[in-house]
């Protein structure tokens, strides 16, 4: 049996590059329940071939992209570069917001 290629594995769960990682789950189950082998036991040899080629499809995407979320997400999103305030500014602002919440307690 010739390998998926890991391009097709959105593709083959039915779902975006931007999935989340309940959307992954979610589309496995999906097609878990329709082509497991456990449910495929009374039908015909080639469909129930078939559907285990399909569902060692669907188990490789989703072993594949549960196990590499975290990494793709990190390249997919852009890195926010976070504002460097002065150390005298950002110094000040802390001391303005804990005299803020003091004045509050009271």
């Amino acid at each position: 049996m010739p390998r998926v290629k890991k391009s097709e594995f959105y593709k083959i769960l039915g779902i975006k590059s931007t999935a989340t990682l309940l959307e992954i789950k979610q589309a496995y189950r999906k097609f878990a329940l329709v082509f497991h082998p456990d449910r495929n036991v009374n039908k015909s040899e080639n469909k129930r071939l078939e559907a285990e080629k399909k569902f060692k499809e669907i188990q490789e995407a989703y072993d594949y992209l549960i196990t590499n979320y975290k990494e793709f997400k990190k390249r997919k999103l852009p890195q926010q570069k976070k504002k460097k305030l002065p150390k005298k500014q950002s110094h000040n602002k802390i001391k303005k917001l804990l005299k803020k919440q003091n004045q509050n307690k009271k």
